[in-house]
């Protein structure tokens, strides 16, 4: 049978029902998309709200701000004031307490966080914050990850580098350091580094481990600094002291009574 043409009025007529159908279809689409995101949003707010509820006290014991800086005491207090903590206004407080006494020759001696042992709590900032609960019982990085493997940390005492040989090991490498022409290249910087740590001898790093451990055997026969290290240059051919080292010792200053 010879085949017949579609008028021009059915042919509009059916691509109109066929866009009709498509733009129908695209809307149904983007509507059905729209509710989706916007039950996503909702349910991203809900969680955001939750975790930031579940971490708001575990916030107060980071001390560092997003780009790595340390927040400082006074934004330290004011935070945990935000959350209900019951803490003096910081910008009333000093930073730290210190004590300056002169001994009998006149020489100033300057005493740092004089406060420690005090009953007060509220004298300085870092008073405020060595009295926190949570801050106290805060564990170090290198506690938290050892401990559940095992393993105990035993930390030096602060300000004492003589307990630890790798601070001599370093003090030797840095006049090493010294020695060579200065750069504002990296990487010169960087292989002169290596240099001077390739410089120090075995022979060296050897013998800080033994002052080291001369001065942990003095502190340990609750000698004082002045007395551990008479005793380390006296007995510097020894690894630990001789049972009568006290015999030979002079009137140092802060002298204690070794029989008592």
């Amino acid at each position: 049978m010879p085949k017949t043409k579609k008028s021009k009025r059915a042919q509009n007529l059916g691509h109109y029902a066929k866009k009709s159908n498509a733009s129908q279809a695209v809307k149904e689409q983007t509507s059905a998309k729209s509710s989706y995101e916007q039950q996503s949003d909702v349910d991203m707010d809900v969680d955001l709200v939750s975790d930031s509820q579940d971490s708001g006290d575990e916030d107060l014991n980071c001390l560092y701000n997003e780009d790595g800086s340390f927040k400082g005491m006074a934004k330290l207090i004011s935070e945990r004031r935000e959350h209900g903590h019951h803490l003096p206004n910081p910008s009333t407080l000093l930073a730290e307490c210190t004590t300056i006494t002169r001994d009998d020759k006149g020489k100033k001696h300057t005493e740092k966080f004089s406060c420690r042992n005090l009953p007060t709590t509220t004298c300085c900032m870092q008073k405020v914050m060595y009295s926190e609960a949570d801050l106290k019982s805060q564990k170090s990085w290198l506690e938290e990850h050892c401990e559940p493997r095992g393993y105990s940390i035993i930390l030096f005492p602060k300000y004492h580098p003589e307990l630890n040989c790798i601070e001599q090991c370093w003090g030797y490498a840095k006049r090493i350091y010294c020695m060579f022409p200065l750069s504002s290249r990296e990487d010169v910087l960087h292989q002169n580094i290596l240099k001077a740590l390739d410089a120090v001898p075995l022979k060296s790093i050897r013998k800080f481990a033994t002052q080291s451990s001369q001065f942990l055997d003095a502190y340990s026969e609750r000698l004082s600094a002045a007395e551990a290290a008479w005793t380390n240059k006296k007995f510097r051919g020894h690894q630990t002291l001789p049972p009568d080292f006290a015999q030979d010792m002079p009137k140092l200053p802060n002298y204690s009574d070794m029989t008592a």
